[in-house]
């Protein structure tokens, strides 16, 4: 039986193999790369992080683009501030999350389910279970002021193509 190529779109069990050996030392060596004092995985820890979990164009909202992320910020980092293309609802999963409006009002959900607006400016925290909904007015940032990651789940509806966040100076 003749051997297939990755050329022809196939490999044999043999080829596939090695290629995922391959990238699993590639991927390891990576990994391994970062660590230790002082290298990059140090300094990833004293970023925030945000992974988009998913994204859908709703065909009941034309030209929106609808996504669900969960951001990540360690202990003592502090957010750009920034605005949205749209409506963004977001709830802390862990850890307190020092909230900052320069300008605008969000609705904040308490976690025994209490409602109030605040208008910026003026700093608030959120805990877990609390959530808020932001506007496009509303200039804000984030801040974990605590030791504790802050974890934070939302969900945007946002103009097609218009980034998560836009900062603002």
């Amino acid at each position: 039986m003749p051997r297939r190529t990755a050329t022809t779109g196939s490999a044999t069990p043999r080829t596939a193999t090695r290629r995922s050996w391959a990238a699993a030392l590639i991927a390891t060596s990576l990994l391994l790369a970062g660590c230790g004092a002082g290298g990059p995985a140090d300094d990833a820890a004293n970023e925030a992080s945000r992974v988009q979990l998913a994204t859908a164009l709703p065909e009941n909202a034309p030209g929106q683009q609808l996504y669900l992320v969960e951001v990540t910020i360690p202990g003592g980092v502090t957010l750009q501030k920034h605005v949205h293309e749209g409506t963004q609802i977001a709830s802390v999963r862990s850890g307190t999350l020092t909230y900052v409006i320069e300008s605008g009002t969000a609705l904040v959900t308490r976690a025994d389910g209490a409602e109030e607006r605040v208008t910026g400016p003026i700093t608030i925290e959120l805990e877990v279970g609390e959530s808020l909904v932001e506007d496009k007015a509303l200039v804000h940032y984030g801040q974990n002021l605590g030791e504790e990651t802050v974890v934070v789940t939302l969900a945007a509806l946002l103009r097609e193509g218009a980034p998560l966040s836009t900062p603002v100076d």
